[in-house]
């Protein structure tokens, strides 16, 4: 009688420990697939991208590191329902489609169809939207129409921008990239902090590539890369209820145009 109890004791615990490590390795793999926040600012307040009822492709600077992307235009090119031209001046230009729906004339005169955000300023034309991902901290792609919450131009959709604020702490953080045809990117940014409640952000680039078609008569190079520019950041932050954030940009590009190739034309047009 002993020797059964003794026998059903131990059925009994090993039934129990194999549950036991079976809830363990459960629960262990559900924390393995939890998803991290990704809190962005669709809807013009900070949420949870998970519970925003609108059609967005979120990334952030660590997602667009990994995947080198170099600016906004490379981000949009892994987003769906979304495609991107690099126009006659090259990438620096924001064609923009989303849903089909962009602008192809890149005239200083004409709106453009995807609207484009940086820290929530409106930026009016093509030329130059396709920000570089210096210090960018999040990048949303908003499916269109958005004119309730981002106004005019934005039939298509919107591309939103937030660039990183300032550190606690004092830091530096470099990277230098080098590439065929005598390619160097160099970027740098320092975090100053001032005090316990404000910093400065100061970040800047400059890139240069010789271009890979090249003119038989005059033996110029087209798509030559020639970009520089920067950022001064500053926040300032005295309480949970206010915070005070001001910024500048500067970019410049002095490329020359990409390689254009007449395949058709037309007479009777």
């Amino acid at each position: 009688m002993n020797t059964r109890t003794s026998h059903a004791a131990i059925l009994v615990s090993a039934i129990s420990a194999a549950l036991t490590g079976q809830v363990a390795q459960a629960q262990e793999a559900e924390t393995s697939l939890t998803l991290e926040e990704i809190v962005v600012t669709a809807q013009r307040r900070e949420q949870d991208l998970q519970k925003v009822p609108i059609a967005i492709t979120a990334y952030t600077a660590e997602q667009m590191e990994q995947m080198s992307l170099q600016n906004v235009g490379d981000v949009l090119d892994f987003a769906p329902n979304v495609s991107t031209a690099s126009g006659p001046s090259g990438g620096g230009d924001a064609f923009f489609y989303i849903r089909g729906v962009g602008q192809v004339d890149n005239s200083v005169v004409v709106d453009p169809g995807v609207g484009v955000y940086i820290d929530e300023v409106y930026l009016g034309r093509l030329q130059g939207a396709s920000l570089d991902l210096l210090d960018v901290e999040r990048v949303e792609v908003l499916r269109g129409p958005q004119g309730t919450l981002f106004g005019r131009n934005t039939i298509g959709g919107a591309v939103n921008v937030t660039t990183a604020d300032p550190g606690d702490e004092f830091g530096f953080r470099g990277r230098v990239i080098g590439g065929d045809r005598d390619r160097i990117d160099v970027q740098a940014s320092v975090d100053l902090p001032v005090g316990d409640v404000a910093g400065f952000k100061v970040s800047a680039f400059s890139k240069q590539q010789d271009g890979w078609a090249e003119n038989s008569y005059t033996g110029k190079t087209f798509g030559d890369v020639d970009d520089q520019g920067g950022r001064v950041k500053f926040v300032w932050e005295p309480s949970e209820a206010f915070t005070l954030k001001l910024a500048g940009d500067y970019a410049e590009s002095s490329g020359s145009p990409i390689n254009t190739n007449l395949v058709a034309f037309n007479a009777l047009q």
